[in-house]
């Protein structure tokens, strides 16, 4: 979720369509609400979807969830971030769930799951973004090529600018899933397009 404070509307009746079509997880995102606020969204998001994990950006993460989505390892550019992947093991460490990954490069992905993610989101794969290449579909399918051993449990979700053919043809071409964000919660009349 990109938040309330983007959006301008309160996302919880869009919640409860995705989890009447389906949706297997959601990643609540939100550092700018107070706990009691994020507590109340995931206590909610709870009753519409099967798994709900909170984004480590917020304080309260551990203590909101037991399943927890870390930012990208690196900050734009490939320098190094948030003090590497060593704060990817220690949040390992601490989440009793299930821990994702933000990623954006098939190196980083290839890291965070040796470093212990049980999923990765890897992005952009078809829009560009101001600051990483585009990866692709061929790019994706060989990163999900290299998760899809028997030594590997983490999955890799496809983001970033594709639209339900395109994420179609991801799945059935060998893809793990895809993860979708941004402007699904921005612009109304892609709402249909998501619950497809």
């Amino acid at each position: 979720t990109p938040g309330n404070h983007i959006v301008k509307r309160d996302i919880r009746p869009l919640i409860k369509k995705m989890g009447e079509s389906g949706l297997e997880a959601i990643v609540i995102r939100e550092p700018h609400l107070p706990s009691e606020e994020l507590k109340g969204l995931f206590d909610f998001a709870r009753l519409h979807i099967p798994l709900v994990i909170c984004h480590s950006k917020h304080a309260d993460a551990f203590r909101i969830s037991e399943h927890v989505h870390a930012p990208s390892p690196f900050s734009q550019g490939g320098a190094p971030g948030w003090a590497g992947f060593e704060k990817l093991a220690e949040l390992r460490e601490n989440c009793r769930g299930i821990l994702g990954v933000s990623c954006h490069t098939p190196s980083e992905a290839a890291k965070a799951a040796t470093a212990g993610a049980d999923y990765v989101t890897l992005a952009p794969i078809w829009n560009t973004h101001k600051s990483y290449p585009i990866i692709g579909f061929d790019g994706y399918l060989e990163t999900c090529k290299t998760f899809q051993t028997k030594d590997s449990k983490c999955l890799c979700l496809a983001q970033g600018g594709g639209t339900p053919s395109q994420f179609s043809g991801l799945l059935i071409a060998g893809g793990d899933g895809i993860a979708v964000m941004g402007d699904i919660f921005t612009d109304r009349d892609d709402e249909e397009a998501l619950l497809r």
